[in-house]
């Protein structure tokens, strides 16, 4: 039986693929598979990749986002364990022996893992930046996942991708990335689903670096078209406004109430910064009132704020205009 499924969804990745590829096929541990999912790449150059290995397996579907990509990649996952990749990182060497050995000796459902961040432009890995995505209460020991979630999001250190773990996959397929989504930091949203699902009760916080994450000025998540950005904000809200109808613990509830409002306020600061359409203003207005797991005055509160940062900006764009005439 294959030990470890590792799904790679790509779109347009041809540039980086191939390091992304032999960074895992160069691993210590060898017993695992590799599902490439292409999201509709424009250009075919990615086939020829399944050439590299017999271990690789490629799905070609319509660009439907990363969300749809992973979920077609975990039906048909053989592996005992999953393990999620972007197509424009890399695993360290030893990445899968190191997780495989955490999640065996101490018998757990995921072990989390930390990253280091490949600046724009370095040459070597030895000089990217180690991120410690963990709180260190947490580190080396195991915890339940709905613990994890709400003692990470109390003290402001909630941040998972699904990069950053190896998870047992019948977990994994019992719940589904929700549709609409075509970047990471909305992704993160089946994080917080698996935590608080209750089958995730023994996970292991492991101190390793065992991933490496590129920073690219044209990455998915660096450089994000405003109405995609919204698109996929639909998609994350709803999906985690239906926790709401679940029976969670009255904490769990406080910190999912917490980690959306912190969500909203990022929303507003990339409204401030000028990058939004009238209509995507209109349309958070919509997000906000429509989303049931914020109180009405916190909902009022967002309102006010959106439209205070319209007014500026608007004022902003008058006064430019008005020096742009009289000098002309």
């Amino acid at each position: 039986m294959v030990e470890v499924s590792i799904i790679i969804s790509c779109y347009n990745s041809q540039d980086f693929i191939v390091r992304c590829i032999l960074s895992i096929l160069n691993q210590t541990f060898q017993n695992f598979e590799i599902i490439l999912v292409d999201d509709g790449s424009i250009n075919r150059d990615i086939e020829n990749v399944r050439y590299y290995s017999d271990k690789i397996r490629l799905i070609c579907n319509p660009h439907l986002g990363v969300s749809v990509a992973r979920n077609k990649g975990v039906s048909v996952a053989a592996g005992r364990y999953l393990m999620f990749v972007d197509s424009d990182d890399e695993l360290v060497s030893n990445a899968l022996e190191v997780a495989l050995l955490h999640m065996k000796r101490n018998e757990v459902d995921a072990v989390f893992y930390n990253t280091y961040m490949h600046e724009h432009g370095q040459n070597k890995i030895d000089n990217s930046k180690f991120i410690d995505a963990r709180s260190n209460q947490f580190v080396e020991r195991v915890v339940a996942g709905s613990t994890y979630f709400v003692e990470s999001v109390l003290s402001n250190n909630y941040l998972e991708f699904p990069c950053l773990y190896l998870i047992k996959t019948d977990i994994v397929k019992k719940h589904n990335f929700p549709g609409g989504m075509f970047f990471e930091d909305s992704v993160i949203v089946m994080t917080t689903k698996l935590l608080l699902s209750g089958d995730l009760k023994r996970i292991w916080c492991a101190q390793d670096g065992l991933y490496v994450r590129y920073a690219r000025d044209n990455s998915t998540t660096e450089s994000i078209k405003a109405s995609l950005y919204y698109k996929s904000t639909y998609a994350f809200c709803d999906s985690l406004s239906n926790f709401s109808g679940n029976h969670y613990r009255s904490s769990e509830m406080h910190c999912l109430f917490l980690y959306l409002r912190n969500y909203f306020w990022s929303l507003i600061s990339y409204a401030s910064k000028g990058r939004i359409s009238i209509l995507d203003k209109i349309q958070f207005i919509q997000l906000v009132f429509r989303c049931k797991l914020l109180p009405k005055k916190m909902k009022v509160e967002l309102y006010v704020v959106m439209l205070l940062v319209s007014v500026r900006l608007d004022c902003i764009k008058a006064v430019k205009d008005f020096i742009k005439i009289k000098n002309g």
